[in-house]
């Protein structure tokens, strides 16, 4: 005779001095301990996931590169930003040149929307840019040919 009285959550034989248990009761009950207890261990709503995990654990990510002079430079990341700021190293964030253009020295884009001075964001590229031409004033300056720039990618 199975349990006459169950357990409120999972159902479990919750046997009283009467109750005659057989094997498949027992057996029943650890069907359900173990798709309850591995549902919630499997379960990314209840626990972090690994790359959740990376993420808190290391939530950005520190390079650098020298220029080469290309207009649109692509670095690849082995993750996808969701947003990235890139600045010249030892320079302001805006100078100007001999010509009194303003260089943009630095910039910054977010996954999804276009980006900010010269930087952009594509999956798991960032695309920096050089021009050679002012448009209204205005050269990025983000890949410049000898120069030293940096970049923080936030995952």
């Amino acid at each position: 005779m199975s349990a006459s009285v169950k357990t409120a959550n999972l159902g479990l034989s919750a046997w009283i001095g009467s109750d005659k248990p057989t094997r498949l009761d027992f057996v029943n009950d650890n069907q359900k301990l173990d798709t309850a207890v591995g549902n919630h261990i499997n379960s990314t709503a209840v626990h972090l996931s690994d790359s959740d995990r990376e993420r808190l654990e290391t939530p950005y990510v520190v390079g650098y590169y020298g220029g080469n002079g290309i207009n649109n430079r692509s670095i690849t990341l082995d993750f996808e930003p969701k947003a990235v700021f890139v600045y010249k190293k030892n320079s302001g964030s805006v100078t100007k040149d001999t010509s009194g253009n303003l260089l943009m020295n630095s910039g910054m884009a977010i996954a999804m929307h276009n980006g900010i001075n010269g930087v952009a964001v594509s999956g798991n590229n960032i695309t920096v840019g050089q021009t050679g031409t002012a448009v209204d004033g205005v050269l990025f300056n983000l890949n410049a040919s000898g120069s030293q720039y940096a970049y923080i990618a936030f995952k």
